[in-house]
């Protein structure tokens, strides 16, 4: 930049950063799914370019900087959110499992998944070493017809294995306030969603609490009813069966971890679902893991 153009209006530019928009959950995901320890320090990935301009005005030191979202280019938001690196490794697996199966002249039609039926397994790219066929899993689109509580609890391990990589990486604080925002803001969806459909009206605590037992019941969940109260202005369930809590037990998670996560992201949801029920209600959780109950006790109350 020439010299002569670093003052403007009084304005004196000190320094300008050029560097591409930083995109942590994507080199945080590349890391996770890399084969072995050495993965790429940099990704194809590029949101675009941020410029950082340092400058100083009336004596104070300001930094103000400008984000150029691809570039100034037409941006396509429904393009896949995967990176690269990863997609790579998907179709370069895709590609040798259809290689290894076409190798298989005689195999007769059927479901041959890899890292479950050595067909399909043996040879092909990035594939454990099996000993053995094990079982067929159930797709999660069959999980309502086969088993909702455990296809629910492997959704959950998944979750929660790359909320564990994500708070390595950011930092917990970061990570649960993420969550926390995003879970209150799919809570409004779905809420407004519940009441539209129920006429408009606001819900009263035991219309509101049959509601959330049918949203747990949908997921392989079980809430025991201990009381419902209308008049005293609060209901209270034990939530034992628990396919977010057991999903986070796969993964190694201790109570102490599971608890902070599911009042930062479950009990954002549910609250702000009963919200836009009743403005007047709210979702608590009174007792984590009750030793008394053998679960979870939740209570929709009068919000004083």
């Amino acid at each position: 930049m020439p010299e002569e153009s670093r003052e403007i209006n009084d304005i004196k530019l000190q320094k300008l950063s050029v560097a591409a928009i930083p995109d942590q959950l994507s080199i945080a995901a590349v890391e996770q799914m890399w084969p072995d320890d050495n993965p790429p320090k940099t990704i194809k990935r590029n949101f675009g370019t941020k410029f950082t301009f340092v400058f100083n005005q009336n004596d104070v030191q300001v930094t103000k900087t400008l984000y150029l979202v691809n570039n100034t280019m037409p941006i396509n938001f429904m393009y896949y959110g995967t990176p690269t690196e990863i997609m790579d490794m998907t179709y370069s697996q895709v590609t040798s499992c259809a290689v290894a199966l076409f190798k298989n002249q005689n195999i007769e039609p059927g479901i041959y998944p890899t890292d479950y039926h050595r067909k399909a397994t043996d040879g092909v790219y990035l594939a454990r070493k099996l000993t053995k066929d094990y079982p067929i899993p159930y797709p999660f689109t069959l999980m309502k017809e086969k088993n909702e509580f455990t296809g629910a609890v492997d959704v959950y391990r998944s979750y929660f294995g790359c909320i564990n990589t994500m708070i390595q990486k950011l930092g917990a604080e970061k990570v649960l306030a993420m969550m926390s925002e995003s879970d209150k803001n799919r809570g409004i969806k779905v809420g407004q969603e519940i009441r539209a459909s129920g006429g408009g009206e606001d819900f009263d605590i035991p219309k509101a609490l049959y509601t959330i037992i049918d949203m747990a019941s949908d997921i392989g969940g079980q809430d025991t009813i201990l009381d419902v109260s209308d008049t005293h202005g609060a209901t209270v369930t034990k939530f034992g069966k628990c396919p977010v809590y057991e999903g986070a037990k796969a993964l190694g998670m201790d109570d102490t971890e599971i608890e902070q996560i599911c009042r930062a992201s479950s009990l954002a949801f549910l609250n702000s679902v009963v919200k836009q029920l009743n403005p007047k209600l709210k979702y608590v959780v009174s007792a984590f893991r009750s030793e008394q109950y053998g679960g979870c006790v939740e209570e929709i109350v009068i919000d004083e």
